[in-house]
């Protein structure tokens, strides 16, 4: 059954390409001029070799086709003396009887009538006329050669630079008119090729096989192949069995055709000819034989080598043709070249075919016969045919063009380029053969040898009509499966093709088609992948769910076993098939299909498959199973899936939980917190691994984030009460933060856990660390731990507080506990304390013999203490008086000057004016003085300077001897203001020396004092000219204590020393 439609619509394809092709055969004259009558024309390796006779005696011409303008003339040496024209002698004319020139076209012997051979070898120097020369073969004299076959190499060494030897030797097998076969060896070496020389060229002739009859061989053919038969290869392994070849001789005549087949050692490898195995085998027995009549003498033999495409029927390689041409056909078969034992033939498959019947004369047998490929081709005296060789049917005829008195010949063929050529006396054709393998593909395709048909189809039309005809020959046969691969493979409709295996219920062979289909569509097809994959995936789980169902039904017998692995192979293909297009499938649609069919692991695989581990996550945790929730999550890198299901992990599985943490280094831990804390979840079984976590953030982690630490506090203080020694712990180590000196948890935070969980200890240690001493010590003692108490009373660094805090705990021993003796104990454990201290805690009525000790211990201390006191004051008064001493002799120090001395810095005599002299024995006038202090004094100096000298104008104003006038005085004032905003620069412009020595040089400054001493001696006058008076005293003061305080060059110039020479802004000199 066919697919409908579609043989139509390739045939008519193809037979419109038919229409438009060129004939597979064209034959045409060849545009050369021949000097004589054509005898004998041979070709091979685009070497044409014509045998020419005239009148004068036979010559050869060989033409390259490569280089057709040049020719090349060969000479065949016959002794003049044979051509004599007296009674019984022949015309040289007609001497010759054949010429043969093997593959490459370099080697040509040439037969006479007379028994002479003659052998040229192309290689060889030619003459001084231009011409190369024959040489007689002195062996084969008298041997008349009906036939030749050339070795094998022959026709694969015409390549003569890489076989150098192949243009000087030649082995051959020649056959002869008397019925024998013979074996030689052509040798052209050039020392050798002396003119007549005899025994040269033919260096060994033996005879291989004679026939009984001795009629005359008429066509040989020679086969070597390597290798041995199968029962030699069995019998022996050695490295001697590697040199055999097997070699085959066929040989017909003019109705007998004989096959010699023998394994025997190569003639390379020694001195033992190539053939003298099979002439000692067949010494003594016949070889096979066949038979045909024959009405005729003349026969011809063609072998045709082909390159091996594909196999035989029976399975041996096919590696020649063979055509027989006899009177009543043309005998056909293969040559195979195969594990041949010695018994056997080597040609198969052989018929004898009919020659075409000729409407003008039927009984015209052909003259000559050519073989190719896939045609026979047939010459008759004046037509041309060519049957092809697969079905026997003519393809091709035409008749020839001769001129008048022109007698076709024969066919030769070139057995290296495949050319075909006919000759006729007077010309030579060429049968142009333009692909002549176009229609094979349709003759193995009707044969349903579809394997043959792909080999020789050449498009993408023929090659998809042989895959349908294929499909529908097995569809027909019942082969589903292996039809669906090549529906697959053809063009074939989709919808029809599954329609078709539906309607048969082939669901196994449908699925199969669909695969091959998918896997051939291109990256582009998505939307198709995508339906064909749904597709796919629904007939896996049809297919899955009926082997349950027989499982079920046959529960009992023996099959159950085949079914449920065969199940088990479906579900692993419908796995990998998810897995190799898991691109190609609707991730919602093919979940959905398969939780339809509650196919679970197959669910959970192509989750896996398409890294949804969200969803197995889910799918577990549905059924609470935690490990495998666990293991899903860490399958995959996103952590917000962590942070998804750490609240349940942590409450149902923390071990698994936390180990899951440690193994993810992107986690933030600081998200997981809630988790790792929620009060359902850290309960006793899970505290241990949750703390663990956390531990490992502050230890590997190093977080110092207050996150995790609050945790930890959190984790550990809502422990039971006998875990506290762990809350100290970690408390004491845990690290401050450097910017704040405070730890990285929330004090308030832990201090309101540890008073909610009891733990007073880390209680009081809170207290402490948030500087709360007092409340501290008030709960260690309400907690009775009384040396707890003493520690948090040594905390602080203030002293007073330190005796507050251990009156406290003083006053709790005497006044809670009553307890005198532990009182005084506690005054010996501390120096903060004393016996007074305590005693205000003791009751009205006390007995003190208990610490009367104690109180005169005391007493003794406070002695001690008033006579240190009293000699430290002795000291102190007398230090004083020695200063005042030392103040007084200062005011009568003075210094001599020389009246050469001059100013430091305007080289003036220093008596000239006001001047200052300082114990270094430098001397400065007043205004000099305050210049060069102005210079090189600090911001903050001049800044005091020019703050005296605004006041001091302004209290002069007021009092009426105003150094600088009023008006300038405010100027000056404001400059002030703005010193502070212009610069260093500024604010030395805007000290005003005469303003300062006006104060204190002897004219103004007699006037200030006169004007201040009758300021306070004038009874008249207020307290608020006196006070004026005294401010202006006091200002003069400050500015004469600032002036003469130390020497400008000995001290100020020291702190200027790392200044620059130049300062900005100033000119270099």
């Amino acid at each position: 059954m066919s697919t409908p439609g579609f043989e139509a619509d390739h045939e008519l394809g193809i037979r419109a390409a038919s229409e438009r092709e060129q004939p597979i055969f064209s034959l045409g004259r060849v545009q050369y001029a021949l000097s004589a009558s054509l005898f004998r024309l041979c070709c091979n390796s685009n070497q044409l070799l014509l045998a020419l006779m005239d009148g004068s005696g036979p010559r050869l011409v060989k033409i390259d086709l490569t280089r057709p303008e040049q020719e090349d003339y060969l000479e065949i040496a016959i002794d003049p003396s044979l051509g004599s024209s007296s009674r019984g002698s022949q015309p040289i004319a007609t001497v010759l009887h054949s010429v043969f020139s093997d593959p490459s076209g370099r080697h040509i012997l040439i037969s006479t009538k007379r028994g002479d051979v003659h052998y040229i070898c192309l290689g060889w120097p030619k003459e001084a006329n231009g011409h190369r020369r024959s040489r007689p073969l002195s062996k084969l004299k008298g041997v008349l050669i009906s036939s030749v076959a050339w070795h094998p190499s022959s026709y694969t060494t015409t390549d003569a630079s890489s076989h150098p030897r192949s243009q000087t030797a030649c082995d051959c097998i020649l056959g002869t008119s008397d019925g024998r076969i013979l074996e030689t060896r052509l040798d052209g070496e050039v020392e050798n090729a002396r003119p007549f020389s005899k025994g040269a060229h033919d260096r060994h002739v033996k005879t291989v096989f004679t026939l009984p009859d001795r009629s005359p061989i008429l066509g040989l053919a020679l086969e070597v192949w390597s290798g041995h038969t199968a029962a030699a290869a069995t019998a022996s392994r050695s490295s001697r069995a590697a040199d055999k070849q097997s070699v085959a001789i066929i040989a017909t005549t003019a109705s007998r055709i004989y096959q010699f087949v023998e394994t025997t050692q190569d003639s390379a490898t020694g001195d033992v000819t190539m053939l003298e195995g099979l002439a000692l085998r067949y010494r003594d027995s016949a070889p096979r034989m066949l038979e045909l009549p024959n009405s005729s003498s003349h026969s011809e033999l063609h072998v045709h080598r082909q390159a091996r495409r594909g196999a035989s029927p029976s399975g041996q390689p096919v590696t020649a043709s063979l055509a027989w041409l006899i009177a009543p056909g043309t005998y056909m078969g293969r040559v195979s070249l195969s594990n041949q034992e010695a018994s056997d033939g080597i040609i198969d498959n052989a018929q004898l075919l009919p020659h075409p019947v000729r409407p003008k004369n039927s009984a015209e047998a052909p003259l000559s016969a050519a073989l190719t490929e896939h045609h026979l081709i047939l010459l008759y005296s004046h037509a041309l045919k060519a049957i092809r060789i697969l079905d026997d049917e003519q393809v091709y005829e035409d008749t020839l063009d001769l001129r008048p008195g022109e007698h076709a010949l024969g066919l030769v063929t070139d057995p290296i380029n495949r050319t075909v050529w006919l000759y006729s006396d007077q010309s030579i054709f060429e049968l142009s053969i333009d692909n002549e393998s176009r229609h094979i593909w349709q003759i193995y395709m009707k044969r349903q040898n579809f394997d043959a048909a792909l080999a020789f189809a050449q498009t993408s039309i023929q090659k998809d009509a042989i895959m349908t005809k294929k499909a529908d020959w097995h569809f027909d046969q019942q082969r589903f499966v292996q039809a669906a691969d090549y529906y697959a493979q053809s063009s074939s409709s989709f919808e029809y093709v599954a329609l078709r295996f539906i309607d048969k219920g082939e669901r196994d062979a449908l699925r199969n088609y669909i695969n091959t289909c998918l896997a051939r569509l291109g990256k582009a097809e998505h939307a198709q992948k995508m339906m064909l994959s749904t597709w796919l995936v629904e007939l896996f789980l049809s297919k899955i769910a009926d082997l349950e169902d027989i499982a079920l039904s046959q529960s009992h017998t023996s099959h159950t076993s085949n079914i449920d692995l065969e199940r088990s192979i479906l579900e692993d293909d419908l796995k990998s098939f998810l897995r190799s297009h898991k691109a190609d499938l609707a991730q919602k649609v093919t979940l959905d299909l398969l939780i339809s069919h509650g196919r679970t692991e197959l669910f959970l695989h192509f989750c896996e498959v398409n890294h949804d581990f969200s969803r197995i996550a889910r799918h577990w945790s549905a059924l609470e199973d935690w490990p495998k929730v666990v293991s899903a999550i860490s399958s995959q890198d996103d952590v917000a899936l962590y942070y998804q299901y750490a609240p349940s992990l942590v409450k149902h599985a923390p071990r698994e939980a936390v180990d899951m943490f440690l193994r993810q280094p992107a986690l933030e831990p600081t998200k997981l917190i809630p988790a790792l804390l929620q009060p359902l979840a850290v309960t006793s079984s899970s505290r241990i691994h949750v703390r663990r976590y956390l531990q490992y953030c502050l230890d590997e982690l190093d977080m110092k984030d207050s996150a995790i630490h609050n945790g930890m506090i959190a984790l550990i203080a809502g422990a039971p009460t006998e875990a506290e020694g762990d809350l100290l712990y970690f408390m004491a180590v845990s690290q401050d933060n450097p910017e704040t000196g405070m730890p990285y948890y929330d004090l308030d935070f832990a201090l309101r856990l540890t008073k909610l969980n009891g733990h007073p200890q880390a209680y009081v240690q809170i207290l402490s660390k948030m500087g709360l001493h007092d409340n501290a010590v008030t709960v260690a003692l309400s907690h009775g731990d009384l040396d707890l108490a003493k520690i948090q009373a040594d905390r602080p660094d203030d002293d007073s507080l330190r005796k507050k805090l251990w009156l406290k705990i003083a006053q709790h021993v005497v006044e809670r506990e009553k307890d005198i003796k532990a009182a005084m104990v506690l005054v010996e454990a501390t120096d903060t304390l004393g016996i007074e201290d305590v005693l205000p805690f003791f009751p009205d009525f006390v007995v003190i013999d208990e610490f009367k000790d104690e109180i005169c211990s005391a007493l003794e201390v406070y002695s001690l203490e008033i006579e240190r006191l009293k000699i430290e004051m002795d000291e102190a008064t007398s230090a004083a008086e020695a200063i005042r001493k030392d103040i007084e002799a200062l005011q009568s120090r003075f210094v001599t000057l020389d009246a050469s001395d001059v100013c430091q810095r305007c080289s003036q005599p220093v008596i000239s004016r006001h001047f200052y002299v300082f114990p270094c024995r430098h001397s400065w006038h007043a205004d000099c003085l305050v210049s060069e202090i102005t210079r090189l004094s600090p911001p903050h100096v001049l800044r005091l300077l020019l703050g005296l000298q605004s006041r001091l104008s302004v209290a002069s104003a007021s009092a009426g001897q105003a150094s600088v006038p009023e008006a300038r005085a405010g100027a000056v004032a404001a400059r002030a203001a703005a010193a502070g905003v212009s610069g260093l620069n500024e604010l030395r412009k805007l000290i005003i020396p005469d303003a300062l020595v006006g104060a204190i040089v002897p004219a103004n400054g007699l006037k200030l004092a006169q004007a201040v001493n009758e300021a306070q001696e004038a009874p008249s006058v207020g307290s608020l000219a006196k006070e004026r008076a005294a401010r202006i005293e006091r200002i003069r003061t400050q500015i004469d204590e600032i002036l003469g305080s130390s020497c400008v060059l000995c001290d100020l110039s020291l702190l200027n020393l790392d200044k620059p020479f130049l300062q900005e802004g100033e000119p270099e000199m």
